[in-house]
C-alpha cells in the first residue's frame, strides 16, 4: 500500500468515474488500460455534425486575425 498526493481536480474526476464497489486503485487501473483505445474507431464520428462547420468558421477567423497582426 502506498500513499500518493493528487490535485483536488484529479480526485474529483476519479470520484466521478468510480463505479459502485470499485476502489480508487481499480479506477486508475481501468483508466490506464483504456488508454490504448484505437483512435481510428472515432474517425469520421463528427462528419455530419454542425460542430465541424463551427470549428471551420472559427479556424478561418483565427487565421485571418493572425495574418492581420503580421
Amino acid at each position: 500500500m502506498k500513499t500518493i498526493t493528487i490535485r483536488d481536480e484529479v480526485y474529483n474526476f476519479l470520484k466521478e468515474v468510480k463505479r459502485p464497489k470499485e476502489s480508487f486503485s481499480d479506477v486508475i487501473i481501468r483508466l490506464l488500460k483504456n488508454k490504448n483505445i484505437d483512435n481510428l474507431s472515432y474517425f469520421g464520428v463528427l462528419k455530419d455534425s454542425q460542430i465541424l462547420d463551427e470549428i471551420e468558421s472559427i479556424t478561418i477567423e483565427i487565421r485571418e486575425s493572425a495574418r492581420e497582426r503580421i
